[in-house]
């Protein structure tokens, strides 16, 4: 049932939930999707549909008036299941709402997990049940909520890189034994985390890996997936400042290949302090007094980015 509120409110009432165990049905689904550390769009979207389900089930439920009726006690119980439900979704809608961040930084909010692509096996799974699955302990409390999780394929296929991205609609807690992949280790007890996502998109073009490796799922946001064109920067860049600097480099370096001249120079504008120089095969910062703050060569930039990158963003950042 992977309905947007319009589709999952229509689905409900096409139902009847005429009952209330038929409420309850749906009142459980959607409390584990809330109760999930996962918070999706998706899930507060059911939880309005199934909220806005049940309070007009109320309006048509009113008491009878005579309170020594069978029938009036009978439907006067269901009322008060159905006020119970009512209250206990919006709490949890009230909840989830109030937990989004009410001004998205686009550097502050890190709801994108990079996880990590082992083999071809691995990858094959993940395509075809749209999903991705983790070790538990790698997502701590202050990583969620999830919304995004992007691909790390280095040394899966003949182009390795983050070539795809999927939105998270659902996740819960399993044991590794429950994910129908072959274990690599004798580990079916370990507690996973198995996201849902929506399907996957393709990155166009595809983020090179540079100077990451796979390992432990990392985190970024979706304004740097939508706008990195390496993996070192994904996890890099954390400021406005840093985004200018990474701008800067990331056009130095095409200028370079474009040009073809072995001493090639020039400069880039970071911001109103700070400029990129490019001279005699180094990167250089330097101020508004044209004093050189720190240099670095493009050899051993080119090599190790993302040494070379914090390099130059701890002076920037230095006040």
């Amino acid at each position: 049932m992977s309905f947007q509120k319009d589709g999952f409110e229509a689905y409900l009432k096409g139902k009847g939930l005429k009952s209330i165990s038929t409420f309850c049905y749906y009142l459980r689904r959607t409390q584990r999707e809330f109760k999930a550390d996962i918070d999706t769009e998706y899930s507060r979207d059911r939880g309005k549909a199934l909220l806005s389900c049940i309070e007009a089930k109320l309006e048509k439920s009113r008491p009878f008036e005579s309170k020594k009726s069978i029938k009036s006690r009978i439907k006067k119980r269901k009322r008060k299941a159905l006020l119970q439900m009512r209250n206990s979704v919006k709490k949890y809608v009230d909840f989830r709402t109030a937990s989004i961040p009410k001004e998205k930084s686009e550097f502050t909010v890190w709801d994108v997990m990079v996880g990590t692509v082992r083999d071809a096996q691995q990858l094959e799974f993940i395509i075809r049940n749209n999903s991705y699955y983790v070790p538990a302990h790698f997502i701590t409390i202050d990583r969620l909520p999830i919304r995004y999780i992007a691909l790390h394929e280095q040394g899966v296929g003949s182009e390795p890189g983050i070539h795809r991205y999927g939105e998270v609609i659902a996740s819960q807690k399993l044991k590794r034994s429950r994910i129908p992949v072959p274990l690599n280790r004798n580990n079916g007890d370990e507690i996973y985390y198995y996201f849902k996502v929506r399907c996957w998109m393709k990155l166009s073009p595809p983020i090179s890996i540079r100077d990451t490796h796979r390992g432990p799922p990392q985190f970024t946001s979706k304004h740097l997936l939508d706008s990195c064109s390496q993996s070192y920067q994904l996890f890099s860049v954390t400021s406005e400042n840093d985004y200018q600097l990474m701008t800067a480099i990331n056009k130095a370096f095409d200028e370079i290949r474009e040009s073809g001249i072995k001493e090639f120079s020039s400069v880039y504008p970071i911001n109103d302090d700070y400029t990129l120089n490019v001279c005699e095969s180094s990167i250089s910062i330097m101020n508004s007094e044209n004093e050189t703050l720190e240099k670095i060569s493009v050899g051993s930039f080119f090599f190790r980015p993302n040494d070379g990158f914090k390099r130059l963003k701890n002076v920037i950042n230095t006040k």
